[in-house]
Formats: C-alpha cells, sequence, structure tokens
C-alpha cells in the first residue's frame, strides 16, 4: 500500500481526501471507489454484486431502483452510504465505515475472491485456487 494525497478543499471532513491506497486491489479500469477508514479500493462494482447479495443491492439502489428486497435496517444503510457518496475523476467514492468493518478484512475478501479461477467443461465445473504450493 502507498499513501496518496489529494488537495483538501476545506469543504469535506479532511480525513477523506488523505488516504492508502490498496494496490494489491486497484483496478486502474474499476468503476467504483470504496473507502474503509483511510484505505481505498477500486473496484468493479459487477463482481461485488455477483458474489455479494449486498453489493447487489447496493448495485441495484445506486442504479435507481426504489423497490429492492431487503431488510429496512439494510435499506436505511445502503441509503445513507449513498447519500455520502462523493465524485473522484468521474468515479463514485463510497464510504464503508461501519462499526466492524476493517480495510485488512475486506482486502484479505478481495484477494481471496480475485485468486480463485473458474474452469468449465461440458461435464463438470471445477473450482481451483490459484495459490502456489509451498
Amino acid at each position: 500500500m502507498r499513501r496518496v494525497s489529494t488537495d483538501y478543499d476545506g469543504k469535506d471532513d479532511p480525513s477523506h481526501k488523505t488516504f492508502i491506497e490498496d494496490d494489491k486491489n486497484w483496478a486502474a479500469d474499476g468503476n467504483l471507489l470504496l473507502q474503509i477508514n483511510d484505505v481505498r479500493f477500486k473496484v468493479h462494482l459487477s463482481r461485488l454484486a455477483r458474489e455479494s447479495p449486498w453489493f447487489d443491492r447496493l448495485s441495484q439502489r445506486r442504479a435507481g431502483q426504489s423497490t429492492i428486497e431487503c431488510e429496512d435496517w439494510e435499506l436505511e444503510e445502503i441509503d445513507s452510504i449513498l447519500h455520502e457518496k462523493e465524485e473522484v475523476d468521474g468515479v463514485d467514492l463510497l464510504f464503508l465505515n461501519f462499526r466492524g468493518s476493517s480495510a485488512d478484512e475486506f482486502s484479505a475478501l478481495l484477494a481471496a475472491m480475485n485468486s480463485v479461477m473458474y474452469t468449465f467443461s461440458p461435464f463438470v465445473r471445477v473450482v481451483c485456487s490459484d495459490t502456489k504450493s509451498q
């Protein structure tokens, strides 16, 4: 990870303007920035939405769907996050600062998602890890 700073314009909380870029989970062509505490990730929302019902609901709400199936507290959480969003270089930035949320845990989750390869055959689907044997 490396520290990256942007200009502080005096309008927002300055803690959001200085952050650590998680370069292991920074997709150059990503379409969403997520920040947990002071660590920022650049990801593909569609990939997260495929793997996570919560991110799927976030994606639906972000796209403007007014009715999605979820608990009231979850909808309030998602709406709160979308209400606080900022835009950085044309990309939405969402702050995921939940109680108990950890950038290290989220980074490990993304790394696990990225280390899985899917191989398809007409008769069998094999899921294997991209980890090296020691």
